[in-house]
């Protein structure tokens, strides 16, 4: 087969990490006083998984979306494409992004599902589902100044997420002493707040 040159596009994502967990409303969850786990009702669960199957790229570029996606689900994944976690190589584990197919549910985060409707092959089908509610706000929160140059106070609605994001791209110099610190606290802060090592 020839080789043929063609034109190409790089694109990146501005602090993808921290960006999807200010959509997702993660900061409100990580200061709130009780953060409590919903079990849908049946009559919920269909609705969220026609909201789901009805979910466009364009849909996902509204910020208002992205609250529904607060949650998991034990789902028939039906071989829909979801992130999978096992050894590819038969040594190492790893993610791979595949058709997954179990006799068992399997649990996923709503992001994860909302990946496989926008990919667009085949649709999880959502038995039972909890969303996270965020109540009251800690009191234990105080105020900080990162680096002594940006302040975040949660108390009055500040959101470490977004002050990461948006002060880094307001630097002139992105790999100063500041950038460079605000750079690896956004990759960093997103973080591992629950997790299960299978044996």
């Amino acid at each position: 087969m020839p080789q043929v040159p063609v034109p190409v596009i790089h694109t990146d994502f501005l602090s993808m990490y921290p960006t999807v967990c200010l959509l997702l409303g993660v900061w409100e969850m990580l200061t709130c006083s009780h953060l409590s786990a919903r079990e849908l009702d049946h009559d919920e669960v269909r609705r969220l998984q026609a909201q789901l199957e009805a979910l466009t790229v364009e849909e996902l570029l509204k910020p208002e979306t992205w609250k529904m996606f607060r949650g998991v689900a034990l789902v028939d994944p039906n071989g829909a494409r979801l992130p999978l976690r096992t050894k590819w190589d038969g040594q190492s584990t790893s993610i791979g992004l595949v058709p997954v197919s179990s006799e068992k549910l399997l649990p996923y985060a709503l992001p994860d599902l909302a990946t496989a409707v926008i990919l667009g092959e085949r649709m999880p089908r959502i038995v039972r589902a909890w969303e996270f509610v965020p109540n009251g706000r800690a009191r234990s929160l105080r105020a900080v100044n990162l680096r002594g140059k940006v302040p975040v106070d949660p108390r009055a609605g500040g959101n470490l997420f977004r002050a990461v994001i948006e002060e880094r791209a307001k630097l002139p110099d992105k790999k100063s002493d500041l950038g460079m610190f605000l750079k690896t606290l956004a990759n960093a802060i997103y973080g591992v707040f629950a997790e299960i090592n299978r044996t």
